[in-house]
């Protein structure tokens, strides 16, 4: 559901906002979360590639964040967020 998928934007936000991205933690981190929530990583993935870049393909998600940056991803997860309506 919307909200369902809002939550999760949220809890992906926080995972990305610990510390300097690494690509190869921020991967496992956001894996481990996906797999806890029982959702494929692949469709957390997907959601945070739209939620970030606002398209559906894009270069690879994990390192286009940490090139953007903590505050910038946290931003653009938020207003997704919010668009949910959660």
């Amino acid at each position: 559901t919307p909200a369902e998928t809002a939550a999760m934007l949220r809890r992906a936000r926080e995972v990305i906002g610990r510390g300097d991205p690494v690509p190869a933690t921020l991967e496992a981190e956001l894996r481990a979360l996906a797999g806890a929530a029982d959702w494929k990583a692949k469709d957390l993935l997907m959601t945070l590639r739209f939620a970030v870049s606002g398209k559906k393909v894009t270069p690879p998600i994990i390192e286009s964040m940490c090139v953007l940056g903590r505050e910038a991803c946290a931003a653009r997860i938020e207003a997704a967020a919010a668009g949910l309506g959660g």
